[in-house]
Order: C-alpha cells, then sequence, then structure tokens
C-alpha cells in the first residue's frame, strides 16, 4: 500500500502494529483455553493427557437453568465450604486457649507408693505406706498468662 502511494509511513506501521497486537490476543487466548481444559481435568481428577471434547454448548446448559427457582430459593450461608472452615478454625482457635488456661490451673496427681521397712527383725512387722502426692505448677502467674495471651488474641481475630 505505501509503495502504491496509498497510505502513508506511519499508518502502515500502525497496521503492522495492530496486526502483531491482534496476533498476540489471539495466542493469549490459545493459552487462556488451553489452561481452563488443565483446570478442567485438574477438577475432574484426569490426567493431564486425557482429551476433552465439549459436548454441550454454553447456551443450552444455561437455557436449562430455571432461574426463578434458584432466586425464589432461601440462601443458607453455613452450607458454604469457606463459612464451614472458618468455623472449624474458630473451634480450634477456642479449644486451644481452653487448653492454655487448663494448663495453669493446679494438678492434683495421687498415687500410692508401696514399700518395706527393713529394719525389723520378723517379717511381720514390716509396714506398708501411702504417700500422697501433690504437684502445683511453680510458674503459674507470669509463665502461663504469657503465653495464653496470644492464643487468645488469636480467637479475637476470628
Amino acid at each position: 500500500m505505501y509503495s502504491a502511494g496509498m497510505a502513508e509511513l506511519t499508518d502502515v506501521d500502525q497496521m503492522i502494529s495492530n496486526v502483531n497486537m491482534v496476533e498476540n490476543d489471539r495466542s493469549s487466548l490459545e493459552r487462556a483455553i488451553e489452561l481452563n481444559y488443565n483446570l478442567l481435568r485438574l477438577q475432574l481428577g484426569v490426567p493431564a493427557t486425557t482429551e476433552i471434547t465439549l459436548s454441550e454448548t454454553l447456551e443450552s446448559l444455561t437455557n436449562e437453568i430455571n432461574v426463578e427457582a434458584l432466586i425464589s430459593q432461601e440462601f443458607d450461608h453455613t452450607q458454604n465450604i469457606d463459612y464451614r472452615l472458618v468455623e472449624g478454625q474458630e473451634l480450634m482457635s477456642s479449644l486451644a486457649l481452653k487448653s492454655q488456661k487448663a494448663s495453669v490451673l493446679p494438678t492434683l496427681a495421687g498415687f500410692y507408693n508401696y514399700g518395706t521397712n527393713g529394719m525389723g527383725d520378723k517379717v511381720s512387722e514390716l509396714r506398708w505406706f501411702q504417700i500422697p502426692w501433690l504437684t502445683l505448677p511453680l510458674c503459674s502467674d507470669i509463665c502461663e498468662r504469657s503465653e495464653i495471651r496470644p492464643d487468645k488474641a488469636g480467637t479475637d481475630k476470628s
């Protein structure tokens, strides 16, 4: 066109740029289609080499959807997987906080220790002793409270 005198050099350069831009868009679209097919294969759980052929059009699938029925249904947010995951995380955070708080409580461990006193002359003089044992945390106020505060902050964030 330039050599025939129908277009200026800048017009020819712009047309070449437009052609390159369209080719780039086409190759980008082809990559996006292949990416979506790969994502579909992943979600279906089939090998990446499996050939997928779509048998229906998008229009035929959307025409089958009864929009009025979907709108009339009550939305139940508790069935949403993201909501359930957040609920589970909140429950786990509160249980971790309870566990940390329970670790501060004094513990009582009882056991019996039987022993014999071998100082006597006769076996009948040996005596059994029961020894109760009490265990109390030594660092109950400062150390454990510093461990509980971050857990409580994690629960408050949820």
